[in-house]
């Protein structure tokens, strides 16, 4: 067998194991999301690790570390929701995704009653998410921190700050 045929042949065999890698790892995240979707959030927690373990181009490390975070806050683990919807802003790619993560971070100290910590992050996400679409999400998500705080008179100042029109 000549040394170019040789070549070849390792060529394509190692171009087909990536594409089957690829087809692996979307197959591992659609296993991970049924597991997830089954409310069998440990289990799905070790697959969604496992595709990061897996996933060299870090095609799904978005997806799967905010999964992570929704999975430990469905299971009230809200210290590790955070941890994970924090790895999953440090990876966003765009608005939507970046505000996505922080507002589960908010979500989550919410639930763990660490009001004043919800505040600052809406603080500092007032100054970067506060126009259009962003603007009564946040109102919604500050009212319902006063209401954790017991505020309710605050609270609902800031419900009336939100368009009639809104879906919230």
């Amino acid at each position: 067998m000549s040394f170019l045929r040789k070549y070849t042949i390792l060529f394509f065999f190692f171009f087909a194991l990536a594409a089957n890698a690829q087809n692996q790892l979307s197959s591992q995240f659609d296993y991970a999301n049924n597991l997830f979707k089954a409310h069998q959030y440990f289990d799905a927690v070790t697959e969604y690790k496992r595709l990061l373990f897996f996933d060299t181009k870090q095609e799904y490390v978005f997806l799967a570390n905010y999964k992570i975070g929704e999975a430990y806050k469905a299971g009230l683990k809200f210290d590790e929701a955070i941890k994970y919807f924090s790895l999953a802003e440090m990876s966003a790619t765009n608005s939507e995704q970046k505000y996505s993560s922080k507002i589960e971070i908010v979500k989550s100290n919410i639930l763990r009653r660490t009001t004043d910590r919800a505040h600052q992050l809406l603080d500092e996400m007032e100054k970067t998410f506060y126009t259009g679409v962003y603007k009564d999400s946040l109102n919604y998500w500050r009212g319902w921190t006063y209401i954790f705080a017991d505020n309710w008179k605050k609270a609902a100042e800031y419900f009336a700050k939100i368009s009639p029109s809104h879906e919230l």
